[in-house]
C-alpha cells in the first residue's frame, strides 16, 4: 500500500468496527472501556504514516459480525466500494487469516459484495503459519526441566487431558485481564507478575506480586467465572499455561465482554467490540482507483 501510495496513488482503509473486544496485551496502553478508542487511534496513525488518505470506520460490535444479516451487510460493503471504485479489493480468505470469525465472516461478505463487480479485481490475503518462539529461562534449570518432563509425559501417556504449552510475556504486558473469560491455568517458570483490580471508579489496587513456582488464574477457573483480577508482567516472565484444549490463534475478552453493556445509545469509546472491514484503497495519480483491502479489526 505505502509503495503505491508513494508512487501517487490514493489508498483507503475502512474497518468494520473498533476492535474494542479485543484482548488488551499492554495495560498501559489502554482499559477495556477505551480499548476502542486506542486501537482506532493506532489505525489512523498506522495509516497516515503509510500514507493513506483516506480512513473510515462502521459502527459494528467487534465478534459479532456472523451473527449480523449477511445480506444487508454485502450490501453495505458493496456501497464503499461503488463509491471509491477500485481497481483492486483485498480482503480475507476463507480461513480468516487465523480463523477468527469475524474476519471469515468480513472476508465471505467482501467477496459475496465483489461477486457482481466487474471495474476490478478481488484478491485474498494469505497469512503463511508459524508458531517459532524463542524463550528464555531466568528459573533454576532443574525447576523448568521437570514440569517440562511433566508436560511431555503426562499428555504423552495420558494422565493429563489438558493441553499444555509454554507462554511468554514481556514487561508491561497483561497476562490475564479483569472480565475476560477464564480458559487457562498459569503456573510462573521464571519471572515476577502484579495481581491487581480495576475498581468501579477506573482506579487500579494492586494486591500482590507472585514469582516462580506460584499458580495464577484459578480462582475464575474453579468458580467457573470471568477473571477477578488483571495480571500483568513485572519483568520478563515464562509460564507453564494449562488450558483444556489447545488454543484459538485468536483471543478476545470473550462473549460476555464483547456484548454487555452494548446498545444503540452507548458512543463509540464506551463500547467493548470493533471490526475491521476494508483496509485499503488505492487510486492512482489520474483519481483512478487501484486498490481496497478489506480486513475484520484494527491491527
Amino acid at each position: 500500500m505505502a509503495k503505491y501510495v508513494q508512487a501517487g496513488a490514493e489508498a483507503m482503509v475502512v474497518c468494520a468496527t473498533r476492535g474494542e473486544a479485543g484482548q488488551i496485551r499492554d495495560a498501559s496502553v489502554a482499559t477495556p472501556n477505551s480499548l476502542g478508542a486506542v486501537r482506532e487511534a493506532e489505525l489512523r496513525e498506522a495509516c497516515a504514516r503509510l500514507g493513506v488518505q483516506h480512513v473510515a470506520v462502521l459502527d459494528h460490535i467487534d465478534g459479532t459480525l456472523a451473527g449480523l444479516d449477511q445480506g444487508l451487510l454485502v450490501d453495505e460493503v458493496r456501497a464503499v466500494i461503488d463509491e471509491f471504485s477500485p481497481n483492486v479489493v483485498v480482503t480475507f480468505g476463507p480461513d480468516g487469516a487465523y480463523g477468527h470469525p469475524d474476519h471469515v465472516t468480513i472476508g465471505g461478505v467482501t467477496s459475496a459484495a465483489c461477486a457482481t463487480w466487474d471495474k476490478g479485481r478481488l484478491y485474498h490475503s494469505y497469512f503463511p503459519r508459524s508458531r517459532l518462539l524463542l524463550v528464555h529461562f531466568k528459573g533454576a534449570a532443574n525447576f523448568a526441566r521437570v514440569f517440562s518432563l511433566f508436560a511431555q509425559e503426562s499428555t504423552a501417556l495420558g494422565y493429563a487431558d489438558d493441553h499444555i504449552d509454554v507462554g511468554w510475556f514481556p514487561p508491561g504486558v497483561s497476562i490475564v485481564e479483569q472480565g475476560e473469560a477464564a480458559d487457562a491455568l498459569y503456573l510462573i517458570l521464571s519471572g515476577v507478575v502484579e495481581v491487581s483490580q480495576i475498581q468501579p471508579d477506573g482506579t487500579r489496587t494492586t494486591l500482590r506480586r507472585s514469582g516462580p513456582g506460584e499458580f495464577f488464574g484459578e480462582i475464575a477457573i474453579a468458580q467457573h467465572s470471568t477473571r477477578t483480577a488483571q495480571v500483568t508482567a513485572v519483568e520478563a516472565v515464562t509460564c507453564l499455561v494449562f488450558t483444556r484444549q489447545a488454543p484459538a490463534l485468536w483471543g478476545s475478552r470473550g462473549a460476555a465482554e464483547s456484548t454487555a453493556g452494548i446498545g444503540a445509545a452507548a458512543n463509540p469509546g464506551d463500547s467493548r467490540q470493533s471490526t475491521c472491514v476494508m483496509s485499503s484503497i488505492a487510486r492512482s495519480p489520474r483519481s483512478l482507483p487501484i486498490a481496497l483491502s478489506i480486513r475484520s479489526n484494527p491491527r
